[in-house]
Parts: C-alpha cells; structure tokens; sequence
C-alpha cells in the first residue's frame, strides 16, 4: 500500500504502522509534535471527526491515556514532512486542508482495492501493537505507547502475538540450568 500511496497518504500510513497512532491521532498531527531531536511524536490531541462541509479542527484525545510520547525510529522521523503543505496537519486532503472522515475513508478504501488489500487503518496500529509485542516490548511499555488505559487492555487485545511462553520457558530454564551443571553443582 504504502508504494502505491500518495504522499498523503503514505504519510498517514507511516504514522498508524510505524507510530501507532489512531486515524484522528494521525489526521491531528501537526509538525511542531514532532521530535527530530529525540525521535518522537507528542500525540495531545486529535482531528476533530466531521464531515467534508465542516471547517478542520482540534479536540482532544480519545482518553487520559491516550496522551502521549511515542518513541520512533529514526528512519520513521525521516519520512514525515519537515512543513505542512497546507492549513495545519501533516495528512493533508487535496486542498491543503485536514481531512474529513469521510474522505479519507473514501481515498483509503480506494487504495486499498486498487493493490488488491483488504484492511483498515486501524489494523495499522494493531500491526505496530503486534510488532513490539511479538519483539518482547512489555505490555505495559506497550500500552504506554499505544495510548491503552492499562496493560489489561493491551494483552486482552494482543496476547496471540507474544512470544510462546512454553519455549520462553524453556529457553529461561536452559540458561539457568546449563551453567549449574557445568560447575558440578547439580545433583540430577
């Protein structure tokens, strides 16, 4: 999708699955939320949902915790642009002004049934979820950056993707056990 996307687009694609962040999240971001310095996003507030006839605006976010910093990659700073080429957001419509719902609905499911791909934006974020995960990020460290209320949330959502706990175990118990026998101190 993302090389079929159109710079908009493609922008909004790197925020969901290299950041996380909600589609509003995502529509809201502006360039002074952006850390080039530190690598991060400062997500504090979000488009505003309306249709394409409403003036653009700002609310804030979804929940307490959805309030965040979120940690990025570097690559991930380098591909967001470094001015709004219009009103205020970085996922601009065609006009220059932030997107309505609706048609930024309408311009994704184009996408994605032009490359053939049936998914939502928000899949995005569970991709990004998943990722950290599946790479042994905690829960809570996860939630944090995700915008969760708790770790309860994120594993009540994502615990499939985490490592298998019994080779986890096994691996914990392999390293624990192989340097107590090599010093002759096992019985067994």
């Amino acid at each position: 999708m993302y090389d079929a996307a159109s710079p908009r687009l493609r922008t909004a694609i790197v925020l969901g699955a290299r950041a996380g962040l909600r589609r509003s999240e995502a529509l809201g971001l502006t360039v002074d939320r952006i850390g080039r310095d530190d690598c991060t996003i400062t997500v504090d507030r979000q488009a505003a949902h309306r249709g394409a006839a409403q003036p653009f605006g700002f609310v804030p976010v979804k929940t307490p915790a959805s309030h965040r910093v979120v940690p990025v990659a570097p690559a991930t700073i380098d591909e967001l642009p470094t001015e709004a080429s219009g009103t205020l957001g970085l996922v601009l419509d065609v006009d220059g002004n932030g997107w309505a719902d609706t048609v930024f609905a309408s311009a994704w499911t184009r996408l994605a049934r032009r490359v053939g791909v049936q998914f939502t934006f928000h899949d995005l974020r569970h991709f990004f979820c998943s990722t950290l995960l599946s790479q042994g990020i905690t829960p809570k460290a996860v939630a944090k950056v995700a915008g969760h209320s708790s770790a309860v949330v994120t594993l009540s959502t994502y615990a499939h993707v985490m490592p298998d706990d019994d080779d986890r175990i096994r691996r914990a118990l392999t390293q624990t056990v192989a340097p107590v026998i090599a010093l002759g101190l096992a019985e067994d």
